[in-house]
């Protein structure tokens, strides 16, 4: 490791870049290195995340619900985006059980 280190330093100060420069260097690759693994996790999570699609449907049922207890929706509402909400859902998880429904 001490001969690696020390090789490096060698070929930085016959290219010109003074051992503060590498350090700079290998702290930027670092980062990037860092903020890449950052942002595949978090597309991982955005996109890949189907439990958190399902739960979102019934975060919205539920708040569908609270709407119409309190009256800010009628029955009617209530019922009609009921379905579309089942509707979207199922096909949204199962393309093929719409076609067999009609």
């Amino acid at each position: 490791m001490i001969t690696r280190c020390s090789t490096i330093t060698t070929l930085a100060g016959q290219s010109g870049i003074d051992a503060r420069g590498l350090m700079y260097i290998a702290l930027l690759i670092a980062l990037c290195l860092v903020g890449f693994i950052i942002i595949v996790q978090v597309k991982r999570r955005i996109f890949d995340d189907q439990p958190n699609r399902d739960q979102s449907s019934a975060t919205l049922m539920e708040s569908l619900d609270q709407m119409r207890r309190t009256g800010q929706i009628s029955e009617d509402e209530y019922q009609r985006t009921r379905r579309s909400i089942i509707e979207k859902t199922r096909a949204m998880l199962d393309p093929d059980s719409t076609d067999s429904d009609q």
